[in-house]
């Protein structure tokens, strides 16, 4: 949520109310700093607002007294993460849609059949979400995340149970990746990316109430990623693209004369 401040006589926003809260941490805010957000009929003090009250409203410890216990604000979010988030998101992408094509090969199936069927192409990736449910529910991580040491939790730091990853999953799906359609996947991961930098979330992660944690990085599990990406698009491109380019060289005559010659 995004919050607008009167600091010096001057109005300043909006910032996200992570950002607030760090402010009031740092001491840089006090308790009866006006603060505005959509929603509100008017300019209201820090410590009115439900979201920064406990902030003001800890006990305080004297030397003469016993130390009284309180619970400690939850931690302020992390950074978004974009980048890692993309690649790891589209590694399993493209490990799952390489396995599923090789099996639709070697089970004996007409690709150039399975490539002319708009129905077959979008629905496809359902299983892999279905399997992304269960691993994020139990594991709080995917391949390509745990290769990037991302996971998925809840707020208090708790697994998803299976129906918020499989709701997660699905608002991915649909809102995240378009279902993988090629005209309007691109669309939907652009305004995602926007509402990151905005929001500091994803729509499917705000919603939810989770966070992705992000670790620090390690050498040979990037490198493994590289290496099975680069992998997973050979396979693929040896298997789906040449079909792909007949099918599409039929409209477009020139897309095949580039691709063979974009293989010398």
């Amino acid at each position: 949520m995004d919050f607008w401040l009167i600091r010096n006589g001057e109005k300043a926003g909006p910032l996200p109310d992570y950002e607030i809260r760090s402010k009031i941490e740092a001491g840089d805010l006090g308790p009866d700093d006006p603060v505005w957000s959509e929603g509100m009929t008017e300019w209201r003090p820090l410590k009115t607002v439900a979201l920064f009250s406990e902030f003001f409203d800890r006990p305080e410890v004297r030397p003469d007294s016993e130390p009284r216990s309180f619970s400690l604000p939850p931690p302020l979010p992390q950074k978004p993460a974009v980048y890692r988030r993309f690649w790891a998101r589209w590694f399993d992408l493209i490990g799952y849609g390489t396995l599923w094509w090789l099996g639709m090969w070697a089970a004996g199936n007409d690709l150039k059949v399975l490539l002319t069927s708009p129905w077959l192409l979008m629905l496809h990736l359902v299983p892999w979400f279905l399997m992304e449910t269960m691993m994020i529910h139990h594991f709080g991580t995917t391949p390509g995340k745990a290769l990037l040491n991302l996971s998925v939790m809840n707020a208090d730091g708790s697994r998803l149970s299976y129906g918020q990853s499989l709701t997660r999953s699905f608002r991915v799906l649909f809102a995240g990746i378009g279902f993988g359609m090629s005209l309007i996947s691109p669309i939907c991961q652009l305004v995602s990316w926007f509402i990151v930098r905005r929001i500091g979330a994803t729509l499917w992660d705000r919603a939810g109430g989770h966070r992705v944690n992000a670790g620090p990085l390690h050498p040979l599990k990037v490198s493994a990623l590289v290496i099975g990406l680069f992998i997973a698009l050979e396979v693929h491109g040896s298997l789906v693209v040449p079909i792909q380019v007949e099918l599409l060289s039929k409209d477009h005559p020139w897309l095949k004369e580039a691709y063979e010659k974009s293989k010398r």
